[in-house]
């Protein structure tokens, strides 16, 4: 790796600490579930001079469980995240999105996602019948392996 390479990687981790958050991106006001999946829908909505649009799967999902399927931790708060580069052309308020995080033992913030219950790389569509509430950890274990272990 080069020096440039070295520098931009000890930016990178500066700013980020464990699980994820980066202190750069994600704003650090905690909105509760509540307050954000009682907003889904098809538009977008302002939160914190931000637009974030409400349609996405992924709050669907999470209206549906906060509990990692794999460990059981649940996902206890929202945090926005900027988008840190906008489309070209857009003229608009800035963008961001909800990100849902758990809380470790140790305080450490986990990260949570939407995992493929049947991976993409079998064959799984991306549906929200096909997805599950995972904690970024068991979500890396998983991998695109199949529930049964294949």
């Amino acid at each position: 790796m080069g020096h440039k390479g070295r520098r931009r990687k000890r930016k990178a981790e500066k700013n980020t600490l464990p699980g994820g958050f980066n202190t750069r991106l994600d704003l650090p006001d905690r909105f509760s579930p509540e307050d954000v999946l009682s907003q889904i829908g098809e538009h977008a909505r302002m939160f914190q001079g931000y637009r974030v649009s409400m349609g996405s799967v992924r709050y669907k999902l999470f209206a549906q469980s906060l509990v990692c399927v794999g460990c059981g931790m649940e996902g206890k708060f929202f945090l926005l995240r900027k988008n840190p580069n906008p489309h070209p052309g857009y003229d608009g308020p800035p963008r961001a999105h909800f990100n849902l995080w758990g809380e470790a033992e140790d305080g450490t913030l986990i990260l949570f996602t939407k995992d493929h219950i049947l991976p993409k790389y079998h064959g799984g569509k991306n549906r929200l019948e096909n997805y599950q509430t995972m904690c970024c950890i068991c979500n890396t274990r998983k991998g695109d392996k199949l529930e049964s272990g294949e």
